[in-house]
Parts: structure tokens; C-alpha cells; sequence
């Protein structure tokens, strides 16, 4: 037993955090939240979102860049069921029909068509390699901005 303390002093300290410490949050990686109002802030004036790839990221994205009306979207995905499952969530929505398209993956980068791409996670690096070859045989042709969202704080 502890009796060289006294009680009252016994009695006063209490469980938890001491009264006065602060609780931050420290956010170490981007979020499927947190993304997506980063790309409003940076992006979000150019009124057109181009994505190559779907995944929870660039969903989430589409999601909330949806809720602005000046924003058109164009989409595309290597593998048809990805592409069809997201175009069946997005078509379905009022407008669509305006501010919607799904289009191949043939050429997405290399045209030039769309000043920045946002890229799922798996296909970011070949989409790299794709461009940075397509730059190397035609020198001065249109740059594209790839993005990968998925990993926000690294580009």
C-alpha cells in the first residue's frame, strides 16, 4: 500500500489527458475526403475533369466535384466492368446527359485534349511512361498534367 501520500493528493488526480494539453490530428496521407476538396481548390476553374482509371479516390472525386454545375467529366478505364459500373452511378444522375462521357483509353494522354488527367493509383505510372514517350518522338506537342490523387502529397 501507498500511505506516504497524502489523500487529498490521492483524490485529485484524475484518469486521462492532463487539462491544458492540446489534441491534434496530424493527417499524414490524403483521404478519399480530403483529395477531392484539394483538386477544387487547384483544378476547379478549369471546368472540366478528365480521369483515367476508377477507384475509391477518383469516385470519390466525381462525387464531390459533381456538386458543381460548371463541371463537365470525361472518363475512361482500361477494363469495360469498372467503366460501366461507374457510368451506370453517374448517368443515372440529373444532366448527365451535358456534363457526362465515358470514351476509350486509346490516345487519352496522347492527344493532349485534357490540360490535367487524374490517374487511379495502378495505372499512374504507365500513364507516365506513356506520355513521356509519346514527348520524346513528337517534341512540342501538348502537355498533359497527370495527377495521381491516391497519393495527393507526393506530386
Amino acid at each position: 500500500m501507498d500511505t506516504d501520500k497524502p489523500l487529498e493528493e490521492k483524490s485529485t488526480r484524475r484518469r486521462g489527458r492532463p487539462k491544458g494539453s492540446v489534441d491534434r490530428k496530424i493527417r499524414l496521407k490524403a483521404t478519399p475526403k480530403t483529395a477531392p476538396e484539394e483538386y477544387a481548390k487547384m483544378f476547379g476553374h478549369i471546368g472540366l475533369v478528365a480521369v483515367y482509371g476508377i477507384d475509391e479516390f477518383t469516385m470519390e472525386l466525381i462525387r464531390y466535384m459533381w456538386n458543381d454545375p460548371h463541371q463537365e467529366f470525361v472518363v475512361t478505364d482500361p477494363i469495360d466492368a469498372i467503366l460501366s459500373k461507374a457510368n451506370f452511378e453517374m448517368g443515372s444522375r440529373a444532366y448527365s446527359e451535358h456534363r457526362w462521357s465515358c470514351v476509350s483509353h486509346v490516345g487519352f494522354v496522347e492527344t493532349g485534349v485534357f490540360p490535367v488527367v487524374v490517374a487511379a493509383d495502378k495505372y499512374h505510372k504507365e500513364l507516365v511512361k506513356i506520355q513521356d514517350n509519346y514527348l520524346k518522338q513528337n517534341p512540342g506537342g501538348n502537355d498533359t498534367y497527370i495527377i495521381n490523387i491516391s497519393k495527393w502529397d507526393k506530386w
